[in-house]
């Protein structure tokens, strides 16, 4: 099977930074990326001659972008361990929830990968130091 391209030939912003994970927002006007710096930019699909926003979400590296299935809320898991909840397209923080350490110091509280359920009830994140935590988002 092949692919084809909705977007053929479309050239997004360049960044020079380095890029963790990719999230499209389900309408397909937005790409958004995490990077290593903890930033999150955001780039306009639908008018790619506007410019590349970028948003510093966490002091680590951002590991996992996921959206809602409405495309209203942008969750970012990071470095820092902490999950944020960002309005879209705005991008202004609505909650942060922060995870300390399983058992203690050397254990590591990154977010790794974020999934919704299917009927978006519940939101799971799994972090580096082996726990899988799941919320009711509903």
């Amino acid at each position: 099977r092949q692919m084809k391209s909705e977007w053929p030939g479309v050239e997004l912003a360049k960044s020079t930074e380095d890029i963790q994970c990719i999230a499209l927002s389900p309408d397909h006007s937005h790409l958004v990326l995490g990077t290593a710096s903890g930033n999150i930019l955001t780039q306009s699909i639908r008018d790619p001659t506007l410019p590349l926003q970028v948003l510093q979400a966490h002091s680590g590296r951002i590991f996992s972008l996921c959206f809602t299935r409405d495309g209203h809320r942008l969750i970012s898991g990071g470095g820092d361990g902490r999950l944020n909840f960002w309005s879209h397209p705005q991008l202004k923080l609505l909650c942060s929830v922060g995870f300390q350490p399983a058992s203690g110091p050397a254990d590591d509280p990154k977010v790794y990968p974020l999934s919704f359920s299917p009927n978006q009830g519940i939101l799971g994140a799994w972090l580096a130091d082996g726990r899988l935590l799941l919320y009711r988002t509903d």
